[in-house]
């Protein structure tokens, strides 16, 4: 079987933050609509609904700021250098207790998991605990990660 191609990846990545901004701005419209509106005001000092709906609108705006930081970065997702070990934009084929994964180094968008050409693709960041030992990683090298109170073993199959 063919590995996934890297950049039907990056499209569905960007795809992703797109749906997740347009669901986002929906949110921030109802929440600022909930804090505005006439009927929504307090008529007791114990009646915050307005105000818990501008603290919900604040929120969704920074969520917003941090999609749209990810967006422009994969839209203008530079090629990963050839090099022997693997570094940012890497698209890694990983076997994780003996099964394939595979996962794009990024330094955002760390929990998007995409479906390309059957797989099914995660991005992680360098600040991730695997992320962190693939950095500067070779092909065949194995890590140990625990997780949960399992031992769980990756190997580094290959890297484009």
């Amino acid at each position: 079987m063919k590995d996934p191609d890297k950049n039907k990846v990056i499209a569905a990545i960007i795809q992703h933050i797109q749906s997740s901004m347009d669901v986002i701005n929906a949110a921030i419209g109802d929440a600022h609509t909930a804090a505005t509106h006439e009927e929504t005001q307090a008529k007791s000092k114990y009646d915050t609904f307005a105000l818990e709906s501008s603290y919900l609108a604040n929120g969704q705006t920074k969520r917003l700021a941090e999609l749209d930081e990810g967006l422009q970065y994969f839209k203008n997702i530079l090629p990963s250098a050839l090099s022997q070990t693997i570094s940012a934009n890497h698209l890694i084929q990983l076997s994780k207790n003996d099964t394939p994964l595979y996962v794009l180094l990024a330094p955002c968008g760390g929990g998007i998991r995409v479906d390309v050409d059957d797989f099914t693709v995660s991005v992680i960041t360098p600040d991730s605990p695997l992320g962190e030992l693939l950095l500067g990683a070779h092909v065949g090298d194995f890590f140990d990660i625990k997780a949960k109170g399992q031992e769980i073993e990756y190997e580094v199959l290959a890297f484009k």
